[in-house]
């Protein structure tokens, strides 16, 4: 019985175990994702801002 108990805890242990490396790979690979998401936007909002600093719109001659 007590060798029983022992398999049975060691097979949850191995358990969690392979359950926190899992969630550990998909944290990493959601902070990725959010990283390379991140530098996106970033470039985005310096494309617009380039494109936008000398269109008509930023011009107060268009506002009258």
């Amino acid at each position: 019985m007590e060798e029983f108990a022992r398999d049975v805890g060691e097979t949850i242990a191995a358990h969690f175990r392979e359950q926190n490396e899992i969630l550990r790979a998909e944290r990493q690979e959601q902070d990725a994702r959010v990283r390379e998401q991140g530098e996106r936007l970033q470039r985005q909002g310096e494309m617009i801002e380039r494109l936008t600093r000398g269109s008509s719109f930023s011009s107060p001659s268009c506002t009258g």
